[in-house]
């Protein structure tokens, strides 16, 4: 027995994008969040003008959206049992 509740893109309001995420989560006993590829990163440098060890050198490197951080932080909090799939 189990009810989905699933947020596409256009379930997001232009502002409030926060709110809509903790309303549907309060309804839920727990969350399944899905770590999607979002930044391939080919070849690049963070912190490029900088010393070791603050310099960082990517190469081939996939990032999920910013989002998972914020999804799973809220279901944290409500104390839900949370599954990531990456």
């Amino acid at each position: 027995n189990v009810d989905l509740v699933c947020l596409d893109r256009n379930d997001y309001l232009k502002y409030g994008q926060l709110s809509t995420i903790k309303n549907q989560m309060d309804v839920c006993s727990g969350a399944v969040v899905f770590a999607f590829s979002y930044l391939h990163v080919y070849d690049g440098e963070v912190h490029k003008y900088m010393s070791e060890p603050d310099r960082e050198i990517k190469r081939a490197c996939t990032y999920p959206s910013p989002w998972i951080q914020i999804e799973t932080a809220f279901a944290n909090s409500l104390e839900l049992p949370t599954l990531v799939i990456a």
